[in-house]
């Protein structure tokens, strides 16, 4: 959806914190959902979910931009989390070494086992060689 994609662009340049963000997405639920607060789907075509929702698989993709993230998300998965045998599986590009291990650190802290896969330089051009060739 391309509107989606500018406005999550126009989100992410105009520097507004993962606090506020939080803050924004909160409200939207508890209103309903849409930009404007007015229920059923927000400008995405995304319902919100229901408050209390917890999941067996949690999946995030370069999320740590700051301490702050460092420091919040690993409670935001926490209260995301099945209280049982949830899985989260996280892809965290290294920008800071003292924010990712902060990061890993906290998430530690709230009772998920941490374990860490590194990819190669070289693993990474072969999976981006394969995207290349099948958008051929």
């Amino acid at each position: 959806n391309i509107s989606c994609r500018r406005r999550k662009s126009a989100w992410n340049r105009s520097g507004h914190s993962s606090k506020s963000a939080i803050g924004l997405a909160n409200t939207r639920h508890r209103l309903g959902g849409g930009p404007g607060g007015g229920g059923g789907e927000d400008a995405c075509g995304v319902a919100p979910l229901p408050a209390g929702d917890r999941f067996d698989l949690l999946l995030a993709s370069d999320v740590v931009y700051s301490l702050s993230h460092a420091r919040q998300l690993p409670a935001v998965l926490e209260r995301a989390a099945a209280p049982s045998r949830a899985l989260a599986c996280l892809m965290v590009p290294v920008r800071s070494e003292a924010h990712t291990r902060r990061f890993l650190d906290e998430l530690a802290a709230v009772g998920f086992r941490v374990r860490l896969a590194r990819v190669s330089a070289r693993w990474v051009e072969a999976v981006v060689a394969v995207q290349l060739e099948r958008e051929g």
